[in-house]
């Protein structure tokens, strides 16, 4: 099964990617960082250089490139903007959660975010109710 997370900009969707992935023993893929690493830019230099609609192309991309993978695949919220990715994000051939919804999925799973975030450092989110 794969899994899209989708979220605002940090609003802990990595994080929560990387452990549900790992709780399901899958390949975690953050779109943003396959972005980075096909296009040589950041995503600040993506936008300066090019503009946003060639970012969301390159967004597009970087899901149908992964979206056949056994994946925890994390994306921004942009994603469901653009109507080649179709109308709501339910026609994709995957689950989708909203990262939030997928915070309390994973304290349905025993994994106690606020250890995780303590063992790996300082974040700007608080994962506690």
């Amino acid at each position: 099964m794969r899994i899209v997370l989708v979220g605002f900009m940090a609003c802990g969707k990595t994080t929560v990617g990387d452990l549900l992935a790992k709780k399901l023993n899958k390949l975690q893929i953050d779109l943003d960082q396959a972005i980075v690493e096909r296009e040589k830019l950041t995503i600040p230099e993506i936008f300066a250089k090019f503009g946003e609609d060639h970012f969301r192309l390159c967004e597009h991309r970087a899901l149908l490139a992964n979206i056949g993978k056994d994946a925890v695949i994390t994306t921004g919220t942009g994603i469901c903007a653009m109507s080649w990715n179709g109308p709501q994000p339910g026609k994709l051939p995957c689950g989708w959660l909203w990262a939030n919804i997928a915070q309390q999925f994973l304290r349905q799973l025993d994994i106690d975010l606020v250890a995780y975030v303590a063992q790996v450092g300082p974040v700007e989110a608080d994962f506690r109710d």
